[in-house]
């Protein structure tokens, strides 16, 4: 993206971080020896075993029904639906040396623009088709990420036969579904965890997200405007091309200024479409001049670091601070 940024040379940078492939160490258990396989597990992810099994595939506690816990693990394993998923994890993500050096190179630009924050660590697993990424904190205090492989499969995985009528599983949705997001989508819950909760106006939640999206410009600054922004490259051309409708279809009737969550969803979380724009406008159009006003912002004021970014809260400020003026292109 047209940040006006020039990107730093980072490869002399070192970043501390490590990549637990606990996907494989669940598809390594033995149900012949499940009950010790499960306890060297639990003492090699002490934190993780109880956050995959308690909180994520919602187990019994192995503390309170032993029993039940290794019954449920086994029937988790003997799953066909599961070992259809532990093929496909394997076939794709069976080598992760390429995806975890794109970790680390986003690691290194982070440390880069933040230096005090400490990189986190990175945890694979299988979710059930649960969740994609999440943040939490692991031993020894430190952030990590955790990444359902099973969200990044390909956009041919036959998620909707799989999982019927869930909306999550769309096909707007699964077009990311993919290797080439993975480290993009699992840096945005650790962007979300360090910025203040916005405001409830639309302006407010668009420069939330439009921070978002340029702090993962910052660190992933090679990667394609598709990719980064999450857009089709048709719905990425159309925004491009009618950046000044889009944005005065938002000051239209004050509607940046509005509070109703109801509209502001419209604009700012994953939709097929912006509701009230042609009928070409993608969702999420909000996030894109959030964006483009963040962007416009920073190369205003090139001093300014990402923590200072963070720590500006005033939506409105910034706006005017950013003296956005778009034009649609020809």
């Amino acid at each position: 993206p047209d940040t006006g940024r020039r990107d730093p040379d980072v490869s002399a940078i070192e970043v501390d971080f490590e990549v637990y492939r606990f996907d494989q160490a669940i598809q390594s258990l033995d149900t012949l020896t499940l009950e010790r396989d499960l306890q060297a597990l639990s003492e090699a992810y002490p934190v993780f075993f109880d956050l995959y099994f308690s909180r994520l595939l919602r187990l019994p506690s192995p503390r309170e029904d032993k029993q039940a816990f290794l019954s449920e693990v086994e029937l988790f394993l003997k799953d066909k639906s599961i070992q259809y998923l532990m093929d496909r994890v394997d076939t794709i993500f069976g080598d992760f040396s390429d995806i975890a050096s794109s970790f680390e190179t986003a690691f290194k630009y982070m440390k880069y623009y933040m230096p005090a924050v400490e990189v986190p660590d990175v945890y694979t697993l299988y979710s059930e088709y649960g969740i994609a990424n999440f943040i939490f904190t692991d031993k020894n205090n430190k952030d990590a990420l955790g990444v359902g492989l099973d969200f990044f499969l390909g956009a041919d995985y036959p998620y909707q036969k799989i999982i019927p009528n869930n909306t999550a599983f769309s096909n707007y949705l699964t077009r990311s579904f993919n290797k080439d997001h993975i480290v993009r989508k699992s840096l945005v819950p650790w962007i979300e965890d360090k910025l203040p909760r916005p405001k409830s106006r639309l302006l407010d939640k668009m420069i939330y997200e439009g921070k978002k999206l340029y702090l993962l410009s910052c660190f992933l600054p090679n990667t394609p405007d598709s990719v980064l922004l999450n857009f089709g490259l048709k719905d990425l051309e159309f925004c491009h091309q009618n950046e000044l409708n889009l944005w005065s279809f938002f000051l239209d009737d004050g509607l940046i200024y509005t509070q109703e969550p109801f509209k502001i969803n419209k604009y700012i979380l994953p939709t097929p479409h912006s509701s009230g724009m042609p009928k070409d406008a993608p969702g999420r159009t909000g996030s894109y001049i959030g964006f483009r006003i963040v962007s416009l912002f920073m190369r205003r004021h090139p001093d300014l670091t990402l923590q200072a970014l963070i720590d500006y809260q005033d939506a409105q400020q910034l706006l005017e601070d950013a003296k956005y003026r778009p034009k649609n292109k020809k």
